[in-house]
């Protein structure tokens, strides 16, 4: 498998090491028993949750949503004025470069225009909130191994990980649409001034 970029092949990795860890330990914690392996084997069964449900989400589910059919400037992707005022006062300019990206090539402007990168970050924001619902899912799993500290610890970890992510591509969108409307702008001014020459 080639992968797109560092954050993918780091993405794999750690969901196969953990799925790896979750069956060694469940091997060792039959015969020998004791606390140590019974906290390590859930240790890993948290861990390759967290991994491959992002892989699943990411990889299966998000690529089958028509995008054409996403509308970036309405509804639930329309970032709000107070939203923009949030995230400045949240300094999202300072550290948004510090994020990694799964699949570069998805908002390469060299490449791609303005419109296809526009829902690209529809996409990616689907991704990312989809990953912050299921990062409460393994609270449900404190049932039967207890450690229910442990278990929300790492949720509002995975979830703030995520969310991260979200507000990245809603303090994004209202750029590239600027973008786009401008190169648009630019483009009906050529059309036109041809259009002048001609005649």
């Amino acid at each position: 498998m080639k992968f797109r970029s560092k954050f993918q092949a780091i993405m794999w990795i750690a969901t196969l090491l953990s799925l790896a860890c979750l069956i060694a330990f469940q091997y060792l914690s039959s015969p020998w028993g004791g606390d140590l392996f019974s906290v390590l084997r859930t240790t890993a069964l948290t861990c390759f949750y967290h991994f491959a449900v992002r892989l699943v989400i990411g990889e299966l589910l998000v690529p089958m949503v028509d995008m054409r059919k996403i509308r970036y400037n309405r509804g639930w992707f329309r970032t709000r004025e107070w939203e923009q005022r949030l995230y400045r006062r949240m300094g999202v300019q300072r550290w948004k470069a510090g994020l990694p990206t799964y699949n570069p090539s998805e908002f390469d402007l060299c490449w791609l225009g303005p419109a296809e990168v526009i829902r690209s970050t529809c996409r990616a924001e689907i991704v990312h909130e989809l990953n912050v619902l299921a990062s409460f899912v393994p609270l449900g799993f404190a049932r039967w191994f207890g450690a229910f500290p442990a278990f929300l610890i790492t949720s509002i970890a995975a979830a703030a990980f995520d969310l991260s992510f979200v507000i990245l591509q809603r303090y994004n969108r209202p750029r590239l649409i600027r973008l786009l409307r401008a190169r648009e702008r630019q483009r009906r001014e050529w059309n036109s001034a041809e259009y002048e020459a001609d005649d």
